[in-house]
């Protein structure tokens, strides 16, 4: 069996870089308003909400139109 890289268990950062990436992350987090859920999915969720919204504003309608159509499309074929 193979030994394990040298490095494979060594974090990717040196501890300066990572404290400055997680200084630089909760000042990030402090000026964004993700209530409670203060933790990088918080983060992410509130960041893709108005993407997800805009989103769902172009296409929604459209898409349920579309598969309303294809129900009741469906039904009548089971009628005749």
């Amino acid at each position: 069996m193979p030994a394990a890289p040298r490095y494979a268990n060594e974090p990717l950062t040196d501890a300066n870089t990572a404290e400055s990436a997680a200084g630089a992350l909760g000042k990030l987090i402090s000026k964004m308003d993700i209530g409670s859920d203060n933790t990088l999915e918080g983060l992410v969720r509130e960041l893709l909400k108005p993407m997800v919204k805009e989103w769902l504003d172009a296409n929604l309608a459209r898409i349920v139109e579309e598969k309303v159509e294809a129900e009741v499309q469906r039904i009548a074929r089971m009628a005749r």
